[in-house]
């Protein structure tokens, strides 16, 4: 065998193995399915607040979710409320969250979750399926605050717009974490220490921070309510909600 031939050949060999080495990239990449379950920002409704009621035999879950375009700096704001509330029931907590679906016009995107308000009519009859629900499901991260509301549906809670802080839900985040620095009688329970709290034995019982509306509710849903130097409808922390393992003792039945 020649030089020239015996060169050629170990070409020809260089080459197959460079086939075979694009073909093998090639065959991993068809394995790589990328970024299928990806969501556009502007296809999704971010929630902030989630009340759960209690009505009759059933839930009724409301959602308070962001404009962005008025919370924006950069565009400053249309005139238009910084929030928007839907609502829907169902016989368990996965229908009622999927009947929201009919309200909303984007997708309910729950990780950024920071509060949960109880009404106090469904924390008197239990709440171990609702803790149940939320914990299982993949969409809700654990560090939301889960608060009690006195008096009144959690539904209306979420309506009352607050000053300073353009987002409600946010600034009843940030209002027990203070409140428990400064005042112990309120504080701040996250779910996964509520639902410890709530299967533990020989323990202490559970307890949660009540809220309640300050003022007469209608006028708390308008914007001109905080507009104000004195706001007419206030939400104020006041007590705590004590437990016997997930049902509230001593509740009342709430007023819409």
């Amino acid at each position: 065998m020649t030089k020239q031939s015996q060169g050629n050949r170990e070409e020809g060999g260089f080459m197959r193995g460079k086939a075979w080495l694009l073909f093998i990239m090639v065959l991993l990449l068809t394995c790589i399915t990328g970024c299928t379950n990806k969501r556009e920002l502007n296809e999704l409704g971010i929630a902030m607040g989630m009340g759960i009621d209690s009505v009759g035999k059933k839930y009724k879950v409301t959602v308070q979710l962001v404009n962005p375009s008025e919370i924006s700096p950069k565009t400053g704001g249309g005139g238009r409320s910084p929030v928007n509330t839907f609502k829907a029931t169902g016989t368990t907590m996965f229908e009622a969250i999927r009947r929201l679906t009919t309200e909303s016009p984007r997708k309910i995107y729950f990780a950024h979750l920071r509060m949960v308000v109880i009404g106090e009519d469904l924390a008197t009859k239990g709440i171990a399926k609702v803790l149940d629900f939320i914990s299982r499901n993949p969409e809700f991260r654990p560090d939301f605050y889960i608060i009690v509301s006195k008096g009144k549906r959690a539904e209306s809670v979420l309506k009352v717009m607050t000053p300073i802080e353009k987002i409600p839900a946010q600034q009843i985040f940030t209002k027990p974490r203070t409140s428990e620095k400064e005042w112990a009688a309120a504080g701040t329970i996250t779910l996964a220490d509520l639902i410890k709290s709530v299967t533990s034995k020989g323990k202490k019982a559970p307890v949660v921070t009540g809220i309640r509306i300050q003022g007469e509710r209608e006028k708390g849903n308008l914007q001109e309510s905080v507009e104000r130097i004195d706001v007419p409808v206030k939400l104020i922390y006041t007590g705590l909600a004590v437990f016997n393992k997930d049902k509230l003792i001593g509740g009342s039945k709430p007023r819409i």
